[in-house]
């Protein structure tokens, strides 16, 4: 009985046994686990991610609950969500409380995209094509310029690149969007000309070190641009412009012609001028007289080409072309809008000028009566003295100038009436040319001793033997002051200027001259020689550009040599001025010149003599001769030889059998000008 007994025992704990382990092979024993996902950035909940216990897997819903009934301790614990890092959570530690409550394990997990979308910054379009880095991850914008990156740190550096346009860089963290625009760093755009709307090709545009060219079409783009630059078109023939960058990638602009060709030719032959200066004039102010050339300053200028043809570039509209061409009258023409071609005719002038001296200028009665002589007769010109040679005031200013050199050393004075005699002149169609004694100039020097010549012997300004203080032709400011006030005469409308006195001293101690560079005459006068055509080169450039001719006065016999004692070479000077005219007088060559036992009494031969020989020394040179002719009776030579008509018109006939010469001008210091002389 005891060994059935044990034995039953032992059938029926297997039993159990049996029973037990079919149970346990039937289910988990454990409660429910259950819990919340949330987004570590947002500590919102994450919707749609998947939760996997061993075989049994759940997903989050709206509000990122779940719930897996099946799970042991021996489990490990997976989630997974797209644009979200992975994890893996072991369930070892999770112990139930009992078989009915639910186990809670709430989950956090990070994003791990940045998405956004890549703008045009002007125009808010999308830009396609960029790249977009961070760390490893990379990605390109699409059609949209929508962009994804995937696998980012929770604090990442975002690098965005794009063809032709500016990069960005932002350091993220915690972020998943990024939402850029970006600068264009080029410019495209259609460059058309203004009058015609054509396109300009070989157009030039720059964008600070950035250049582009048109093409055929106008077309133009310039890449990597500086932002901070401006734009600027410039095209041959066309004004440039100078524009700000605009807040878009593209700008089109307008070219305005500007270049002006022609040619100016002889109104009576025909034939091309090879000589001249081309300028382009705007109207000065309101109210300008536009029957007559507009005076002021050039906005260009040229020289003619050795056939007569010219081009100046950058021409306003509405611009005056002028010509100064040395024995012609200045012609000129206005162009209309749209006009970029000017043909110009011009009159052949050979000037017949008496001399009047400020003085009689000053006195509207006096010169009148000149003028009326010039009606009457043959002549056509006259040269006033502008700056003042009158006793106590020589180098005086004859009118109110505004030149601030001028001004502040007090040289100048209400002496002349510069309007009037401009507007008499033009009444009687007479040529004026407005004359100033440059280098020798008391005024000037009291002003300003530091521009005269100095004196060894007295430490002081120097004077020569008629106690006239010379100025110091190496002076910048001499020649400032002096084109200064050049360029106000011609600006009042006088056809012409001329520079007398354009030399160094010749009487007194010269021995005892000082200057702010050395001389030495006689073994080096090149020195002497350039500085007058340095300020000679100035003056001829700002008075042509002031609408008027240039004219210097030369001794005599600077038509037979190089005057090293003056510092006068013919040579130099007559490259620099429209009119060369030497102070031929009979009565100032030496007695015996020529073999004449009075030089004096033979006015047709020395002045003949002299200009071939200028013509000479001048030839291929830019200026022509246009001579001074002795009017008076030199009263200190013995024998006294009376100037009358024949000595006057020997002169005269002398000037006209040497071919290539324009005229010539009377001096008489008392302007006595008898009309027996002219015709």
């Amino acid at each position: 009985m005891y060994f059935v007994s044990q034995t039953k025992r032992r059938l029926t704990a297997g039993l159990f046994g049996a029973v037990a382990l079919v149970l346990a092979a039937c289910g988990s024993s454990n409660p429910p686990l259950t819990g919340i996902v949330t987004d570590s950035y947002t500590q919102k909940p994450v919707a749609g991610v998947t939760i996997q216990v061993g075989e049994a897997s759940a997903t989050s819903d709206a509000d990122g609950k779940w719930t897996i009934n099946e799970w042991e301790n021996t489990n490990s614990l997976l989630v997974q969500a797209s644009d979200y890092s992975s994890a893996t959570l072991s369930l070892a530690d999770k112990t139930p409380v009992d078989e009915q409550t639910p186990v809670e394990v709430n989950l956090t997990i990070r994003p791990n995209t940045i998405s956004g979308v890549v703008l045009d910054q002007y125009s808010q379009q999308p830009v396609a094509g960029v790249t977009v880095k961070a760390g490893t991850s990379q990605a390109t914008s699409g059609a949209d310029g929508r962009y994804k990156l995937t696998d980012v740190a929770e604090k990442a550096e975002v690098v965005i690149v794009a063809t032709d346009y500016t990069s960005a860089t932002a350091t993220l963290e915690k972020q998943t969007s990024y939402d850029v625009s970006l600068r264009p760093t080029s410019l495209t755009g259609i460059i058309s000309d203004k009058y015609s709307q054509k396109p300009v090709s070989g157009a030039t545009v720059s964008v600070g070190s950035a250049t582009a060219q048109s093409d055929a079409e106008g077309r133009y783009t310039v890449k990597n641009i500086d932002l901070d630059a401006p734009v600027v078109f410039s095209a041959t023939d066309y004004s440039s412009q100078t524009l700000e960058l605009p807040q878009a990638a593209s700008l089109d602009v307008v070219l305005r012609p500007s270049t002006v060709r022609g040619s100016v030719v002889d109104s009576t032959t025909g034939k091309p001028l090879t000589k001249g200066t081309v300028i382009a004039m705007v109207k000065p102010f309101e109210g300008a007289d536009e029957t007559y050339p507009y005076t002021g300053t050039a906005v260009t200028m040229a020289r003619l080409n050795a056939d007569g043809t010219y081009e100046l570039t950058d021409v306003p509209e509405n611009a005056q072309i002028q010509v100064l061409s040395p024995g012609y009258r200045k012609a000129w023409t206005a162009l209309s809008e749209g006009k970029f071609t000017a043909d110009l005719e011009a009159e052949e002038f050979v000037a017949k000028a008496i001399y009047i001296t400020a003085a009689t200028g000053s006195s509207k009665a006096s010169l009148s009566e000149l003028f009326d002589l010039v009606d009457q007769t043959e002549v056509n010109a006259v040269v006033i003295d502008i700056k003042l040679d009158i006793a106590g005031d020589v180098g005086g200013v004859g009118y109110l100038s505004q030149h601030p050199l001028v001004l502040a050393a007090e040289t100048s004075s209400d002496y002349l009436d510069m309007e009037w005699i401009v507007a008499e002149a033009r009444k009687r169609d007479i040529y004026l040319i407005g004359r100033m004694a440059v280098m020798r100039d008391n005024r000037l020097a009291d002003a300003h001793p530091e521009w005269a010549a100095q004196s060894k012997a007295t430490g002081g300004v120097w004077e020569d033997d008629g106690g006239l203080k010379w100025l110091d032709p190496f002076n910048p400011n001499v020649t400032e002051y002096n084109v200064g006030i050049a360029k106000e005469i011609a600006a009042f409308g006088f056809d012409e200027v001329q520079f007398d006195y354009i030399r160094f001293p010749s009487d007194g101690s010269t021995s005892n001259l000082v200057f702010s560079k050395p001389i030495d005459p006689k073994n080096n006068p090149e020195v002497m020689y350039e500085a007058i055509g340095n300020v000679l080169k100035r003056a001829h450039g700002d008075i042509n550009g002031s609408g008027a001719f240039f004219s210097i006065d030369v001794f005599g016999y600077a038509t037979w040599r190089n005057m090293w004692e003056i510092g006068q070479s013919l040579e130099i000077m007559a490259d620099h001025t429209d009119y060369v005219c030497a102070m031929v007088y009979p009565s100032h060559y030496d007695r015996n010149e020529l073999g004449f036992d009075n030089a004096d009494a033979y006015p047709y031969e020395i002045v003949k003599d002299s200009i071939e020989k200028g013509q000479k020394r001048m030839e291929g040179k830019y200026a022509v001769q246009r001579p001074w002719l002795q009017a008076f009776t030199a009263t200190w030579l013995d024998p006294v030889t009376p100037y009358g008509r024949t000595e006057v018109r020997a002169q005269m006939q002398a000037v006209a059998e040497v071919e290539g010469t324009y005229g010539w001008i009377l001096w008489n210091a008392a302007n006595y000008y008898d009309p027996d002389w002219l015709d």
